[in-house]
């Protein structure tokens, strides 16, 4: 029983929890740069930073909605006059795999982000990204500690910009790619509600990949963990960079709104991050009005 539950717990924790975390942490980032701009100055900061990242987070949901057999009903990649940004669906919630898809369709934008990010950096840095993944299944083959997973992370991010491999042009490219992707593999609130539909589903089914991983025994356990925690290490790495990024834009704004203060002084807009708790990936029709 105690493999079981162990068995289940690192399923959970080292697939979606790593991924809510993080993306959370991002929102965190987003909701801030937004709020300290204001409307005028946020409309231009959303152009620079979301004209790659929004298509690519709205594609994250419409992706998954395909996979799990979810109608899409209305879908705008880019915003436009005539909204947002969004991805409308319907679907049977008797069908027990729909029902689950919404867990997926909500962090669709992380597996999508992740994956224009690592498309990106591999033909750049191919150099640093195999050294990490090398080194980060020799640390835990060797039951490395945090803290030393955490240094590598570091060594493999301060390892991007040291490698040599590129032209200039090309890591101009992937900074281009990083700032306008990072304030965007996030979850929202409203990923986070429609999360929660389909968690339920989510649970049983790592309830029954546990059970089966403890009934064979043996080495399996060892190995499943192994493979977990490979996965999430690379997610947190992937997500720290992306953190890098965000808290980069998160600095430029208090920079900007510092400078605004001690130019123009006091300003009559309110910071009010509450004006974001519907949010519901529709960016535009906040800063259009």
């Amino acid at each position: 029983m105690s493999v079981f539950i162990l068995c289940f717990l690192q399923i959970v924790l080292y697939t979606l929890g790593v991924v809510v975390v993080c993306g959370l942490a991002v929102e965190v980032c987003y909701r801030l740069c937004f709020a300290l701009m204001g409307r005028r100055a946020g409309r231009l900061f959303w152009f620079v930073t979301s004209w790659l990242g929004t298509p690519v987070h709205e594609a994250g949901h419409a992706l998954m909605c395909l996979l799990f057999g979810h109608r899409i009903e209305k879908i705008r990649l880019i915003p436009t006059r005539a909204g947002g940004a969004m991805v409308e669906h319907s679907y049977n919630n008797r069908n027990v795999y729909a029902t689950l898809g919404n867990l997926f369709i909500a962090i669709g934008p992380v597996f999508t982000g992740l994956g224009v990010i690592l498309l990106t950096l591999y033909p750049i840095y191919p150099v640093s990204l195999q050294g990490y993944f090398s080194s980060l299944e020799a640390l835990l083959a060797s039951d490395a500690s945090e803290r030393d997973i955490f240094v590598g992370i570091w060594q493999f991010i301060g390892g991007l910009w040291s490698e040599g491999t590129r032209a200039l042009w090309a890591r101009i490219l992937a900074a281009v790619v990083l700032f306008s992707m990072a304030l965007h593999v996030r979850l929202s609130t409203a990923d986070v509600r429609g999360m929660l539909r389909g968690l339920p589903n989510y649970l049983v089914i790592c309830a029954l990949v546990a059970g089966v991983v403890a009934l064979i025994g043996g080495e399996t356990p060892a190995r499943v963990t192994m493979a977990l925690q490979q996965f999430a290490w690379v997610v947190v790495a992937l997500f720290s960079l992306i953190l890098v990024f965000a808290v980069i834009q998160l600095t430029i704004v208090l920079i900007y709104r510092t400078l605004a203060y001690l130019i123009v002084g006091p300003s009559r807009e309110r910071v009010d991050l509450s004006r974001y708790k519907d949010y519901r990936d529709r960016d535009w029709d906040e800063f259009k009005k």
